[in-house]
């Protein structure tokens, strides 16, 4: 288990936000809490279990969405416009 940045406690794993979730498309990520009650440190950090391969898998993922996206951008301004 990682420890807090900010006092050395342990942390424990959180629910991600949905920011958080898309975040994590392109580098994955693990919410974390400090257990500390006096502390309150909240964030997140690496998920250290994804790979490189796994990264460069997202990468590819966002770089076809987007290519999809302007595509179809570019379909649909030609049909607007005629």
């Amino acid at each position: 288990m990682p420890e807090c940045p900010k006092c050395g406690s342990k942390l424990g794993r959180i629910h991600r936000r949905p920011v958080d979730r898309f975040y994590s498309l392109l580098n994955p990520i693990i919410r974390y809490r400090c257990r500390n009650t006096k502390c309150h440190w909240e964030g997140n950090m690496r998920d250290p279990s994804q790979t490189l391969t796994k990264k460069r898998q997202n990468i590819f993922l966002w770089a076809a969405i987007l290519v999809g996206a302007i595509g179809f951008g570019l379909v649909l301004g030609k049909i607007l416009n005629k």
